[in-house]
């Protein structure tokens, strides 16, 4: 079986969030358990240099966008026996950051456009197209409606995975024939109209065959209007083809043991805490935070967005400084959280380090390094980073929301078994009582290790949620043989 990845970033080449984890890890697992994987991303600029000079030229060819025609090329990297697929085009990729231009309807429109084209060119045709996120809904939309004739697409199945239904790709209505080149019919409630606008997610829900999101939970409460929104009922139509899956973490890739971003290696045992403490005094001395291993860190390592909650963490911070912690903050986002941040240090100089920007290598010190992982979300479809915050036995504050509570047992109701201090309530006075919980216990030496034992002992790896990505695509196989 061939599953072609249609992503808009997976690491190590492009990443803003966890999608692109995600995207390095599974097509790897589907590939050892025996599917044909291969990956297309668009070949942004801010790809490395040292992946750059690896690429092999493919194909040189012409794409539709609207009334355009705009050049492409398609490069390859074969890396593990996956085919890594980049779609090139110097005007709409060749510049600084991934998302977030003026002409990001454009430029995914393009994207969409060129990996159908790409199949076609190289005949590498997929039994499954497994999409990811809005910037790649166009291609259920096209296969039904534009290349539905085509014979050699007669028979691929595609699955669509919902990662975070804030962002669904809505844009003003003229761009459905300027750009996306579909007719006036596509503007209706039941096609791609979307009060007055298009929503590309909308359009993916329709004509996919199969939906994926990031929880079982989730699933479920993306078919209520309070979750859902408007959506709901679409995945309310859905709801014999619509699966949430908790996805694993990389056990490789996220390992303190050989990590080569981390000064200090340790093993993942509760005996290895000192060890990681080591992890925590270099980096104290890196930024200018006083050198002390007994004080507790918490880290933010996450994207500067409103629904991660971090509204309720600026204005918490006069309450946190009250306690004896160190908070470092990495990331980029929206302005008003990166100022925030920037402030709150700038105040707070040997308490708070904040670092604007997006730097796996920082990033993986950061996890080493900390106490505790702190992603207090308003909304959260999942989230894999408490997932590699406790690889590196770093435990997780969280707010019960979305898929994180369906990973994360709270230590204060179940000693036994818990993984980290959550609250549920989007309040500060809810925040900080569980901040203050998870000091105490930091400061108990037993029941510190207890939590660090709890979290050892769960395995987040990929094996149950591979088997089930696998279930899936065998039975659109058989439902395709079925109907032939």
């Amino acid at each position: 079986m061939k599953v072609l990845f249609v992503v808009p970033e997976c690491y190590p080449y492009a990443k803003t969030g966890g999608l692109a984890d995600v995207m390095s890890t599974l097509p790897e697992i589907l590939s050892k358990k025996g599917i044909n994987t291969a990956v297309v991303m668009p070949n942004y600029g801010d790809i490395p240099y040292y992946f750059k000079k690896k690429m092999e030229r493919r194909a040189d060819f012409k794409v539709n966008v609207g009334w355009r025609k705009k050049n492409c090329t398609v490069y390859l990297i074969e890396h593990k026996n996956i085919k890594f697929f980049f779609i090139s085009n110097e005007h709409y990729f060749e510049r600084e950051g991934l998302y977030g231009h003026g002409d990001d309807i454009e430029r995914f429109t393009f994207f969409n456009n060129a990996v159908l084209e790409m199949m076609l060119q190289l005949d590498e045709i997929p039994d499954i197209i497994h999409c990811h996120e809005w910037q790649t809904a166009l291609i259920s939309i096209y296969l039904k409606n534009k290349y539905n004739e085509n014979a050699k697409f007669k028979d691929v199945k595609t699955v669509f995975s919902v990662h975070n239904l804030m962002y669904q790709g809505i844009f003003p209505s003229h761009v459905l024939e300027d750009v996306l080149g579909l007719d006036g019919s596509f503007f209706t409630p039941e096609e791609l109209e979307y009060f007055g606008n298009i929503n590309l997610l909308k359009g993916a829900l329709k004509y996919s065959d199969f939906i994926i999101t990031t929880s079982p939970s989730l699933a479920e409460k993306l078919k209520t209007p309070e979750y859902g929104g408007p959506l709901c009922h679409f995945f309310q139509e859905k709801e014999d083809r619509l699966l949430g899956i908790v996805n694993g973490v990389d056990h490789q890739l996220f390992n303190p043991q050989r990590d080569p971003h981390i000064s200090f290696h340790y093993d993942r045992e509760v005996s290895a805490v000192e060890e990681k403490r080591k992890n925590k005094l270099y980096f104290q001395r890196l930024f200018s935070l006083p050198e002390k291993k007994e004080i507790p860190m918490m880290v933010i390592i996450s994207n500067l967005k409103a629904n991660k909650g971090f509204k309720l963490v600026l204005n918490s911070i006069p309450e946190l400084m009250k306690f004896d912690l160190q908070l470092v903050v990495l990331g980029v986002g929206d302005e008003e959280f990166e100022q925030g941040f920037k402030a709150a240090a700038w105040e707070n100089p040997l308490k708070i380090s904040t670092h604007i920007t997006f730097n796996e290598d920082l990033a993986r010190k950061l996890y080493a390094s900390g106490d505790f992982f702190l992603q207090p979300s308003r909304e959260e479809p999942c989230g894999t980073g408490p997932l590699i915050a406790m690889r590196y036995l770093t435990v997780p504050i969280i707010r019960q929301t979305g898929g994180l509570s369906e990973y994360i047992t709270s230590f204060t109701n179940d000693p036994e078994r818990g993984t980290g201090f959550v609250f549920e309530k989007y309040e500060k006075d809810d925040f900080l009582k569980t901040v203050g919980s998870a000091l105490s216990c930091y400061k108990r030496q037993q029941e510190w290790e207890k939590i660090i034992k709890n979290i050892i002992n769960n395995n987040y790896c990929w094996n149950q949620s591979a088997a089930e990505y696998i279930d899936i695509y065998n039975k659109l196989q058989k439902n395709r043989a079925s109907a032939d």
